[in-house]
């Protein structure tokens, strides 16, 4: 903003004129100019075009703040709940609260068009599978030690390190959540690696004891050693300026940077429960605990044939056991999605 230094100013603010002491300040072209496109940029910067027509003039300002608010009151990426599906829809002046920027992460997966999506796109466009997030020993770019094109395949091998292991894991268990290769992550070479040309391909296999990944490709047969490296553009889909989002249904989210390494930011995890065993104890060799039946050797030493399900216990109030088809923690549940900033129809 500008303060006035027009002349006539009284320590740079406007002042009346007093006849036959002062004349007041003058009104010069520097003044109105600064004051106009100052509030020109703000309608200009929430996206809005400068209205000419007679009942719109006067209250871009407020639309402009009004839709501001709105885009900017999340982060661009941002993860959040609702309690209800809210559907994405375009700005509005005459409905101000209806507009909303935001993707539904539990409705399936979804293309995301950059004319729909003008933000949203290239930053998920720019997400990279990184290991150790922002805390020593990131990488982001993986390294590649071996090629192989044979009959329009390619194969890439990593370094046998800790983030290129890693990383094929989380991506080996992303796509089990997935059920398939098909219309899943890709992997991105920056430079040719070999006979394979720079580009995004479509993941078709992941094998993380191999150390390798594998993608349809229009290359020569070849194969050698390279000191290379890749990414996985995590959205990023082959052939296409689209943005892949994945659902989620009934997910629960988890921060990345775990101890052992296999919680990458924006990819999935099964649920799963903790590695454990069942301790038993029978009174006698003929004795059988409820549900479990073995031979006549001292218990552990012969052979357990099987253990019932989890039943109250009677010398204790954990009340009565919970089952089902999932690992779950105690919830609230909403609907998932991830805040766009601008939704264009």
């Amino acid at each position: 903003m500008f303060r006035t230094a027009a002349t006539g100013n009284v320590g740079s603010r406007y002042a009346d004129e007093v006849v036959g002491v002062s004349q007041g300040t003058v009104v010069e072209e520097q003044d109105k100019n600064i004051v106009q496109e100052e509030l020109v940029k703000a309608v200009i910067g929430a996206g809005l075009s400068i209205e000419t027509s007679p009942g719109t003039i006067d209250n871009q300002l407020l639309e402009a703040i009004e839709k501001l608010v709105a885009e900017r009151g999340k982060q661009l990426g941002e993860l959040f709940y609702l309690d209800q599906g809210v559907d994405p829809s375009a700005w509005n002046r005459a409905a101000p609260e209806a507009y909303f920027a935001g993707v539904s992460l539990d409705e399936g997966d979804q293309d995301l068009d950059p004319a729909n999506w003008p933000d949203l796109v290239p930053y998920l466009l720019a997400r990279a599978l990184t290991y150790n997030e922002g805390i020593g020993g990131e990488a982001s770019a993986f390294d590649v030690t071996d090629w192989d094109v044979t009959g329009n395949v390619g194969t890439l091998t990593f370094a046998n390190t800790t983030a290129e292991l890693k990383a094929l894991a989380a991506l080996v268990e992303d796509n089990l959540v997935h059920g398939s290769f098909s219309s899943w992550r890709s992997v991105t070479l920056a430079g040719s690696i070999g006979n394979i040309p720079a580009g995004t391909y479509a993941l078709d296999a992941v094998d993380a004891v191999a150390r390798t990944v594998t993608f349809d490709v229009t290359a020569s047969n070849g194969s050698g050693a390279v000191t290379e490296t890749v990414q996985f553009l995590i959205h990023a889909i082959e052939g296409s300026a689209d943005a892949r989002v994945f659902e989620y249904p009934a997910g629960v989210l988890v921060a990345a940077n775990d101890g052992d390494g296999e919680a990458f930011a924006g990819l999935r995890r099964r649920d799963r429960g903790q590695g454990h065993i069942h301790q038993a104890t029978l009174a006698s060799d003929s004795a059988s605990g409820a549900g479990a039946t073995r031979n006549s050797n001292v218990f552990g030493v012969g052979n357990l044939d099987h253990v019932g399900p989890p039943a109250t216990d009677p010398g204790a109030s954990f009340g009565t056991p919970r089952t089902g088809l999932t690992t779950d923690p105690r919830s609230y549940v909403g609907k998932l999605f991830i805040w766009g900033r601008r939704f264009i129809a």
